[in-house]
């Protein structure tokens, strides 16, 4: 999927790099290339919440390159 195709507060599915596991997050933003910094995605992932203490809401910065290889949206529960 497109990094620039995602709207805050949508749900994503994460594959591993092995491709096995799978974790559940909301996309929070983008932020935007900067000299000598790729752009890339911030993604709030529920398993990693508190694992940096209880202010820890679990934010995690994925690249470009992953998101568009690696990041899927949840399906819609009916």
């Amino acid at each position: 999927m497109k990094p620039t195709d995602l709207k805050p507060g949508a749900r994503v599915i994460i594959e591993s790099h092995g491709g096995r596991d799978v974790v559940v997050g909301t996309f929070i933003r983008r932020v935007s290339r900067q000299p000598n910094r790729p752009a890339h995605s911030i993604i709030r992932v529920d398993d990693f919440a508190g694992l940096h203490g209880s202010d820890d809401l679990g934010d995690t910065p994925y690249p470009d390159y992953v998101v568009s290889r690696r990041v899927y949206p949840q399906p819609e529960k009916k």
